[in-house]
């Protein structure tokens, strides 16, 4: 199963071109966009980004339906273990080629039902990465709607771990953890 995971992995970070790849744009009915009072009277577009939803977490042999924090567009949202905006692990193309940052255009971010935290904005690069309690969130290349099998990978110098409504990476036992790299730095 891991050789397929990889496999599908490779396909899709092929198919991106080695571009950064985001969410920025929520999928017709994900998510619900309103505007608020900025202090000087002009409206102000708020975004949901993150909600919760259930999906299949493929690890190893095992298929288990959970419920995680996805995506405005309905993906998987995964952080990376020890990577906050003051010690980044995960801010390069080749990184963020297979584990999209989730991002964001809104000024003002609203959490879906469900979900507890702080939500923000980190700004790097050109990009405007959503965090949640302060942990950065990513997608992963080779998930699609409904579907995680990014949980437990272990690379780019820590284990990828989805996330519950609280902000939290899920229990170690959400699915198995296998390793993609000998050194837990790249690819």
């Amino acid at each position: 199963m891991l050789k397929s995971r990889l496999a599908v992995a490779a396909v899709a970070v092929a198919a991106l071109g080695g571009g950064v790849a985001a969410v920025a744009v929520p999928s017709a009915g994900a998510a619900t966009a309103h505007r608020g009072k900025a202090k000087h009277g002009k409206a102000v577009r708020a975004q949901v980004v993150v909600r919760m939803a259930k999906v299949h977490v493929v690890a190893g042999s095992s298929n288990k339906l959970r419920e995680v924090l996805v995506d405005a567009a309905g993906k998987a949202v995964y952080t990376l273990s020890g990577n906050t905006p003051t010690h980044p692990k995960c801010i390069d193309v080749t990184c963020l080629t297979a584990w999209p940052a989730v991002t964001t255009t809104a000024k003002r971010l609203v959490l879906g039902k469900g979900v507890k935290g702080k939500l923000a904005i980190w700004h790097h690069g050109k990009l405007s990465q959503v965090t949640l309690d302060g942990r950065p969130l990513y997608t992963f290349a080779a998930d699609t709607v409904g579907t995680a099998s990014g949980e437990g990978i272990n690379n780019f110098g820590g284990v990828w771990e989805l996330v519950k409504a609280n902000g939290a990476p899920m229990p170690k036992n959400a699915g198995k953890t296998t390793s993609t790299s000998k050194s837990g730095s790249g690819w």
